[in-house]
C-alpha cells in the first residue's frame, strides 16, 4: 500500500513539473525577517522590531507620536542599510521635511506619495503604490493613514451614515490583493506595511467606552500586530528643567511627556497586552540611547566617515583612536550607555541647534507700537 506521502510526492511532482515556481511543500514556512527600532524595549515587546512581509498597524488619538515613531525607526534602518527604502503614502498631506530630517530621516531614500489630482481617492492611490512594491525594491511602506483613505464611491455620493462601509469593503480588497505583493518569497524578505489609525469609542451595553481602530474587520484580521499608542501621566514623562524665562526668572518645565505603547494585537508572540513606555521630549523625539546618536548623526553634532565615528569630545577617551575617531556605530552605543555625562553634553548640543533653526524657521514678530504714543 502507498504511503500518504509518497501518494502526495508523486502529485507534487506533476505539479512541479507543469509549474516549476509552485510554492507549497512539507514544512514550507519562511523565516520572518524584523527590520528592528531604535528602542530595544519595543524590539523585545514586538519580537525583534517590525516584521517584512506582514502587515501591522500603529493606532492612537492624535499627538501620541505615531508618525513620529515610524520615522525614527525609517532613520535607524537607514543607518543599519545604506539601501534601505521606504515609501510613505501621505494620505493625510502631514509629512514633515524639516521634523523627518531632524529626527535622521535621509529623505532622499523616502519616496513620498501623494494623491493624484485627477484620482483623488483610494483605489487608484493604493494601487499605484502597489506597482511599486511588485519591484521588490521596498523595504517599508507607511500607510497614512487608514481614516484618510477615500474610495471612488464616497466622491461621487453626499456624506451618508453608510460610506464608512465603503472603506471597510474597500479596504478588504486590498489587503486581498496586497499581501500578494508585500510577502517574502525564496529570494526577498518581504515588505514591512504599516498603517497608522485612529481609534475612536463604541458604546456598550456597559455603558463603558470600547476603543476601536477605524477600517473595520479586515484591519483586525490583516494586522500581524498592533500598537495602540496613548500619552501616560506628568510623573512618567521626562524630569522638569530649569528654564529661564524671557523676564529673568527660572522656571521648572517639563520637556516631554510618555508614550505608552501596548501590544494591543499579536500573531507573533504571546505579549498581548503587555506595554512600554518611552520618553518623547520637546523638538527631538522620543528618547533612547540609540535614537539619540541617529539624531546627533543626522544633526552632524557626531560626523561619521565610513565606519568612524568623530567628535571633538571624544578626544582623549579610550574608546578613541588617536585622532578622536570611534570605530562603528555599536562603539558608539556603547560609550554613550556608559558615560552618561558625555550623551548629555552631545544631547545639550544638539538641542541648542534646533532651538537655533526653531527659531530661524519662525515668521518675525512685528513689534506694535503703543497707540497712545504720539
Amino acid at each position: 500500500m502507498i504511503s500518504k506521502i509518497a501518494q502526495i510526492n508523486k502529485i507534487l511532482k506533476k505539479l512541479q513539473n507543469k509549474n516549476p515556481n509552485i510554492d507549497i511543500g512539507f514544512a514550507n514556512v519562511r523565516e520572518v525577517v524584523y527590520i528592528s527600532t531604535p528602542f530595544s524595549t519595543l524590539d523585545t515587546l514586538n519580537n525583534g522590531g517590525i516584521p517584512r512581509g506582514k502587515f501591522g498597524t500603529i493606532a492612537g488619538s492624535s499627538q501620541t507620536a505615531k508618525s513620529t515613531l515610524l520615522a525614527q525607526i525609517i532613520a535607524h534602518a537607514q543607518q543599519e542599510d545604506q539601501e534601505f527604502i521606504t515609501l510613505w503614502t501621505d494620505a493625510e498631506e502631514s509629512v514633515d521635511t524639516v521634523w523627518m530630517e531632524s529626527l535622521g530621516v535621509d529623505m532622499s531614500r523616502v519616496m513620498v506619495q501623494k494623491y493624484d489630482k485627477d484620482r483623488p481617492y483610494m483605489e487608484s492611490l493604493l494601487d499605484d503604490a502597489l506597482q511599486i512594491v511588485s519591484t521588490q525594491s521596498i523595504d517599508m511602506w507607511v500607510i497614512d493613514s487608514i481614516g484618510a483613505l477615500q474610495p471612488k464611491a464616497d466622491e461621487e455620493k453626499l456624506i451618508e451614515e453608510n460610506k464608512m462601509l465603503n472603506l471597510q469593503r474597500k479596504l478588504g480588497e486590498f489587503f486581498r490583493k496586497a499581501i500578494k505583493n508585500i510577502a517574502s518569497t525564496n529570494d526577498w524578505p518581504g515588505c514591512a506595511c504599516v498603517m497608522i489609525g485612529q481609534v475612536y469609542n463604541v458604546p456598550t451595553t456597559t455603558g463603558v467606552g470600547l476603543e476601536e481602530v477605524r477600517g473595520g474587520n479586515s484591519v483586525k484580521h490583516w494586522a500581524h500586530f498592533r500598537w495602540k499608542t496613548r500619552r501616560g501621566n506628568r510623573l512618567e514623562g521626562p524630569e522638569p528643567v530649569e528654564v529661564q524665562m524671557p523676564d529673568g526668572q527660572l522656571k521648572k518645565l517639563v520637556p516631554g511627556w510618555a508614550q505608552h505603547i501596548k501590544l494591543d494585537k499579536s500573531k507573533l508572540n504571546d505579549r498581548e497586552g503587555q506595554e512600554i513606555i518611552l520618553q518623547f521630549v520637546n523638538g527631538r523625539g522620543l528618547d533612547s540611547v540609540n535614537s539619540a546618536i541617529t539624531a546627533l548623526l543626522a544633526n552632524n553634532i557626531i560626523v561619521r566617515n565610513g565606519a568612524m565615528y568623530y567628535h571633538a569630545l571624544f578626544q582623549g577617551l579610550e574608546e578613541a583612536n588617536a585622532e578622536g575617531k570611534v570605530r562603528g556605530r555599536d562603539s558608539v552605543i556603547s560609550l554613550l550607555s556608559s558615560n552618561k555625562e558625555l550623551r548629555n553634553q552631545l544631547i545639550e548640543e544638539m538641542d541648542n541647534i534646533l532651538q537655533v533653526k526653531q527659531l530661524e524657521s519662525k515668521e518675525p514678530i512685528t513689534k506694535i507700537e503703543n497707540q497712545n504714543e504720539s
